[in-house]
């Protein structure tokens, strides 16, 4: 099961009692909403490194780091990178003076990458998660089926919102918002160290 456009349709146009027939821009804002509360985590696999390689891209969709994680040849595991301290500025001096290349242990961040320190010895398969920012197309919801309430209420109140229809949106507003609360104290995930 997954959620579906024609479904938040439905509700909305039951739940307000109206005939709509368009109102992608209401589900879109609804997705935004929740994916800025970071309740949407991608994982990326389809980046590797190869000897002395410096960098990896940024995810699609990317909004916020959680991990990553290299995987050696030998489908070793390493520990998750660290963020260097002293950010991208570390990272410039550490390179200007060290040219070397050895297990990659830290990286920073600047210009939509992730510049590792040290630069790769070796080949690896790479595992990044990061919470992303939902694409824009309604046609393909990728929240799973435990949002179908946040879709819904949330969907409802910013067509609410959006169209001054204040009455429903004094109604569905705390809805959507407890909805959304119940979603946040759900997620889990695991911490970045």
């Amino acid at each position: 099961m997954s959620i579906l456009k024609a479904n938040v349709l439905i509700f909305l146009n039951k739940a307000l009692r109206r005939t709509e027939t368009d109102i992608d821009i209401y589900i879109q804002t609804c997705l935004n909403d929740l994916a800025n509360s970071n309740l949407l985590l991608g994982q990326d696999t389809d980046q590797a490194l190869e000897s002395g390689d410096l960098t990896l891209d940024y995810p699609t969709d990317f909004k916020k780091l959680n991990t990553i994680t290299l995987i050696n040849d030998s489908s070793v595991r390493d520990k998750p990178l660290r963020k260097l301290p002293g950010g991208h500025r570390q990272y410039l001096k550490l390179r200007e003076s060290d040219s070397a290349t050895g297990t990659p242990e830290w990286f920073s961040e600047y210009n939509k990458k992730f510049h590792l320190w040290r630069p790769a010895n070796g080949d690896y398969t790479t595992e990044i998660e990061y919470f992303r920012h939902h694409p824009q197309d309604v046609s393909d919801i990728l929240f799973g089926d435990e949002f179908i309430n946040a879709v819904n209420f949330g969907t409802t109140f910013w067509f609410a919102t959006m169209t001054n229809l204040k009455e429903y949106e004094d109604k569905w507003g705390p809805i959507y918002s407890n909805e959304r609360l119940m979603r946040e104290a759900c997620f889990e995930i695991q911490p970045s160290i």
